[in-house]
């Protein structure tokens, strides 16, 4: 007992974490230091403890997830301040991400907070389809940026291969084609979508304009498929110089 606050022996760890209140390492009978649910890990701690430490991080990892999920930022704000490892908890079964699913939404605000927790900037969900990928398809501009400024891969290619797939995530239709798609990277998202400004961006930012998907078809053709001549001839020009 300590400032009237009792502190569970180390077989109770767990419910010491689950306090929000200030505890120390009052002997080695308690192994867990931990400030308003922030567990502070060090080599001190007993395997027991260990366990429970990282049962309440998978914990906040998920509520991260859910909130960035469901475009909560207030959480996200929230749950980036505990100083614990929150890393990248990935969720079955199309395992994405709290940052992947930052920037599908679009928010720039809570991509860039949740980057700094440790996030992997190239994750692919269980389609192969990366932040950039998906912010691409919506159409974000400013989260394209931000990731390029901060070393995506511009030529990250997916796997999906799912012909006439219709969720939100899946393939499209091209001309009047229902397409099989795989090995598609973010300008082949940005062409079918019709964000010609993306395209420009990855463009100008080193994509590869000669890359072809596994149905060999290139970017030119996707560029053709569209219709919009204008666009073709650009990466047409791009190709030859590259």
């Amino acid at each position: 007992m300590k400032g009237g606050l009792k502190i569970s022996a180390k077989k109770n760890c767990r419910a010491n974490l689950k306090k929000k209140i200030p505890l120390k390492v009052l002997s080695q009978k308690y192994c867990v230091d931990v400030t308003y649910r922030s567990a502070l890990w060090n080599s001190s701690l007993c395997s027991s403890c260990s366990q429970c430490a990282e049962t309440m991080a998978t914990e906040e990892r998920v509520k991260l997830l859910v909130a960035a999920r469901k475009g909560i930022y207030e959480d996200v704000v929230s749950l980036s301040k505990l100083q614990i490892p929150l890393g990248d908890y990935v969720q079955p079964p199309h395992n994405r991400t709290a940052f992947w699913y930052s920037c599908r939404n679009g928010s720039l605000k809570m991509a860039r907070i949740i980057l700094k927790k440790g996030s992997n900037i190239n994750h692919k969900d269980a389609n192969g389809i990366s932040p950039l990928h998906i912010s691409v398809k919506y159409g974000h501009l400013n989260i394209a940026k931000f990731l390029i400024e901060n070393n995506a891969n511009v030529d990250i290619t997916d796997n999906v291969r799912m012909k006439g797939w219709s969720s939100k995530e899946g393939p499209y239709n091209i001309g009047g084609m229902l397409v099989e798609r795989e090995g598609q990277s973010p300008i082949f998202y940005a062409i079918i979508n019709k964000h010609y400004d993306i395209v420009k961006l990855l463009i100008e930012n080193g994509a590869d304009v000669q890359m072809k998907d596994h149905n060999n078809a290139s970017v030119y053709d996707y560029a053709d498929f569209s219709g919009r001549t204008k666009l073709s001839s650009y990466i047409l020009y791009k190709s030859n110089i590259q």
